[in-house]
């Protein structure tokens, strides 16, 4: 038997009816920038299967991101950009193993006018680089008459390189994961400032909290692409609280009980990631086609991560919108990210309930157990393509269709039940009669099939997501109680079997 989210209830008390609460929390006044990237790479020594790792959490303004195909130039390769945009990528690999990410690093002068050129620079590295190298010719090239926005890009090769370029207009400082200097473990982590850039580190937590989540993976010998995604990702920690173990049961000066603030600099899980690229590349002398990109379509908490491949020759319909449409995977997501923000935008309370609720469910398991179903599947198709080759393009690109799709209807198939609209009447004979019409739709509007009902009992108001006790469980209303007087606040929650 499982009880739906708390969100499915209503709040009564039997002497004088529904208790009402109201918040009302004014966005806090702050400079932030939505562009705000969180990188890391992981040279393969570190990880337990010894391919290297990259990831990216792409933070922006606008809602849409894709991820795309291309094969304009001498290599083809899948990435990411908003939607629609086909001529800038901001994160992706090719055929032949090169994959590219990066960060804005507003701690070098931004001195060279003009439309921000890091999605041009990384397009034209994912179509014509095989080697960390060759990119380094690009960034040669470009240092006069300079760049327009100065950025650390992240690249790595399936010759075993793998390199942080810090670039300034018309420089670079280069960050080897083989420079014990930079990365006396083998990895690496930036946020929006370079290390050899000026002393105002932005984004000085969120680097420090991702470092620390990867020195954990590594000293338990657990990085991975799955720790990435699940740990690293999804994290909501900031300078305001830790919530863990979820649901948090705090309070915050910005956030009602239960909520945490998410636009701001300090968490990796921001309100403005839209999109996240894990680049899981092939140990050296392997082959580069099996290079995989994990793609995850909108916030980490509110999606999935799923692998495409090069050798596909394209992307699933899920994660391309089509020209400047959005896309069914991001608009899926987008929803999610609607319910879990209940206060509406520009808010940005995370509803850490509505995430993980009291009993263990919620959103994130169903998201956590959904994705470790398909990219068990990815990784076993992988391990046979290692062993006996890469298959058709035709092949693959079937497999990875059919995950997405998959994915995609599993996702539209979890959503809590609506509130049912509750009536209490007082009877003769100290009773009480709660009454409502069946719940057939879940908070998205889809049809739900709610086979219980069940009735809890307190002493005190259902604030602070107080579960009380349970007293009966019916198929229908109405329900009759005696009205006892320890007993004056009354819940209702849906279920199913």
């Amino acid at each position: 038997m499982r009880f739906m989210p708390a969100t499915a209830s209503k709040y009564f008390r039997c002497a004088s009816g529904v208790i009402f609460s109201l918040f009302c929390f004014l966005p806090l006044s702050a400079n932030l920038s939505p562009s705000a990237c969180t990188i890391a790479m992981v040279r393969g020594s570190a990880t337990i299967d010894g391919r290297p790792l990259m990831m990216k959490t792409r933070d922006r303004s606008d809602f849409d991101q894709d991820f795309i195909y291309g094969a304009e130039g001498l290599y083809a390769y899948i990435g990411t950009s908003g939607a629609g945009i086909t001529n800038k990528i901001y994160g992706g690999v090719n055929e032949v193993g090169f994959a590219i990410i990066n960060s804005n690093a507003y701690n070098f002068p931004d001195t060279v006018s003009g439309w921000a050129d890091d999605g041009y620079i990384m397009k034209l590295a994912l179509e014509t680089c095989r080697t960390v190298y060759d990119f380094q010719y690009i960034l040669d090239s470009t240092n006069t008459p300079g760049r327009t926005l100065p950025a650390t890009y992240g690249v790595m090769d399936a010759y075993g390189n793998g390199i942080f370029y810090e670039a300034t207009a018309g420089s670079y400082f280069i960050c080897d994961w083989d420079d014990s200097t930079y990365a006396p473990n083998g990895y690496m982590v930036r946020s929006t400032f370079a290390y050899n850039g000026g002393p105002e580190h932005e984004a000085q937590f969120r680097h420090d909290r991702a470092l620390a989540l990867l020195d954990s993976g590594y000293a338990e010998g657990i990085l991975s692409r799955q720790y990435l995604a699940q740990t690293v990702l999804r994290d909501l920690v900031n300078s305001e609280a830790d919530p863990y173990p979820l649901p948090f049961q705090g309070m915050t000066p910005s956030s009602p009980y239960g909520f945490l603030h998410t636009y701001t600099e300090d968490m990796i899980n921001r309100a403005t990631t839209r999109a996240v690229v894990i680049i899981q590349g092939i140990e050296a002398g392997g082959d580069p086609g099996l290079a995989t990109l994990w793609a995850m379509a909108g916030q980490p908490v509110t999606t999935v991560a799923l692998p495409l491949w090069v050798h596909a020759g394209s992307v699933p319909d899920e994660f391309n919108g089509l020209g400047y449409n959005q896309s069914a995977l991001n608009s899926r997501s987008e929803e999610y990210r609607n319910y879990l923000y209940s206060l509406g935008w520009p808010y940005y309370k995370l509803d850490t309930w509505r995430l993980v609720d009291q009993w263990g469910g919620g959103l994130l398991p169903y998201l956590i157990e959904l994705e470790d179903e398909l990219t068990a599947r990815g990784d076993s198709a992988w391990a046979v393509w290692e062993a006996t080759g890469l298959p058709s393009t035709g092949e693959i690109a079937d497999f990875q269709n059919e995950l997405a799709a998959t994915a995609l209807a599993d996702l539209t198939q979890w959503g809590p039940a609506q509130a049912p609209e509750v009536r209490l009447e007082i009877l003769p004979g100290d009773q009480i009669l709660l009454d409502w019409e069946l719940v057939q739709f879940n908070v998205f509007e889809r049809p739900l099939e709610v086979s219980h009902y069940t009735i809890y009992g307190s002493s005190e108001p259902f604030l602070d997501r107080l579960t009380g006790d349970s007293l009966t469980t019916v198929d229908a209303p109405p329900v009759t109680l005696p009205m006892l007087d320890v007993l004056r606040f009354y819940q209702v929650r849906c279920g199913t079997d």
